[in-house]
Formats: structure tokens, C-alpha cells, sequence
């Protein structure tokens, strides 16, 4: 029973860190705000991690590897561009929903402070940039910078969860979720319609 213990306080610990660090951030809470809030002493949480910026870095690797994790598997097996992109937004709602700390601090929190990741620390984005990109070489998608469609489809994402979670959206979860996937779906479709830019604008002010 006591050889279960040292893991059981480990797990308090990242428990509590991320709790703090999503709600506040990583500059504004304090080890001993960890220890705490953990049940344990700060000698205790310094014999598990050397500092807080080391917890910073565990903590945002585990949650990161998490949120790539259900990424991928959201989208193995599927075929096609737009349906993986679909796919793609209900695991990454689905995530924020489960694991709402877990989303908080990968997705907004750890830009206070982390740095030191591993170079081959998997990232969320690079599921997005993957799908992106392999749906323009097998020209199912527009043309256009990978990075930049991951851009496009996160920060629609975000802002989306953002406005849902603070009641500004009316409609349900599930139809919030179907008008993203179909807005996506125009935005990458390979023949997207012309937009005339001066449409709106008067005849008298056109040149």
C-alpha cells in the first residue's frame, strides 16, 4: 500500500499544478500555491520536480501528447480532406469538453512561460498541418500554406469554445459543431467561389 503512495502524491501534484496554471497562469501561481493546493509540502514537491518551470514543461508535454493523441486517433481510418478536417474539429470540441484544464493550459496558459520542449514534443497544430497539407497534394483542398490552414482552422476553434463556454452562442454544442465543419469545408474547398470585394461598394466610389 505504501509503495503506491509516492505515485498517488505525484498525481495530486500535477492535478493541482494544472489546475492553478489554467486558472491562473504559470508567472502568477507559486510552488508553495502548488504544494497547498496538492495537500503536500513544498520539500515534497521539490523531491518529484526541480523546479516549477520543470513542472511548467512535464505537465504541458503530458497534456500536449494528450490533445495530439485524440487528434490522430480521430482521424485514422478516415478518408478524405474534408471529412478528416470534420473529424478533426469534433475531437478537438470533444477534448475541450472532457478535459477542460487539460485544453486551458495547452491552448491558452502555457504562453506565459514554458519554453525548454523537446524537439520532438508532438503538438496539437501539427495534426491540423498534416491533414492540411495532404489534402492539397492529393487536391482535395485549395492551395495554400499548411501553417497557415492551421491557423485558420485553430483560431476558429478556439474563439468558437470561447463564445460557446461564455453563452454568447445560442445554438446547441452539436449544431455549433456542424456549422464549423461546414465553414471549414467552403473555406478549403478546392474551387472556393470568388468573393467581388466591391460589390457592397457604390458605383460612385468604384474606380
Amino acid at each position: 500500500m505504501n509503495a503506491t503512495r509516492p505515485h498517488s502524491k505525484r498525481k495530486d501534484m500535477i492535478a493541482a499544478a494544472l489546475r492553478l496554471f489554467a486558472d491562473r497562469g504559470i508567472k502568477a501561481t507559486t510552488i508553495r500555491d502548488i504544494a497547498h493546493e496538492a495537500g503536500v509540502t513544498e520539500g515534497a514537491l521539490y523531491r518529484h520536480f526541480e523546479s516549477k518551470e520543470q513542472l511548467a514543461q512535464s505537465l504541458f508535454g503530458e497534456c500536449a501528447a494528450s490533445l495530439h493523441g485524440a487528434l490522430t486517433a480521430s482521424v485514422t481510418g478516415v478518408q478524405g480532406a474534408h471529412k478528416r478536417l470534420s473529424a478533426l474539429t469534433r475531437a478537438f470540441f470533444q477534448f475541450a469538453e472532457d478535459n477542460p484544464e487539460a485544453y486551458e493550459y495547452v491552448m491558452a496558459r502555457h504562453h506565459d512561460k514554458v519554453g525548454g520542449l523537446r524537439p520532438d514534443q508532438p503538438l496539437p497544430k501539427d495534426v491540423f498541418v498534416e491533414v492540411i497539407e495532404q489534402g492539397v497534394n492529393d487536391k482535395e483542398l485549395r492551395v495554400l500554406d499548411s501553417h497557415l490552414g492551421a491557423a485558420i482552422v485553430i483560431g476558429m476553434l478556439l474563439r468558437t469554445i470561447f463564445f460557446l463556454d461564455r453563452g454568447l452562442i445560442k445554438s446547441s454544442r452539436d449544431e455549433v459543431i456542424g456549422e464549423v465543419c461546414e465553414t471549414l469545408q467552403r473555406t478549403f474547398e478546392l474551387k472556393p467561389k470568388k468573393i467581388d470585394r466591391l460589390a457592397d461598394v457604390p458605383a460612385e466610389l468604384k474606380i
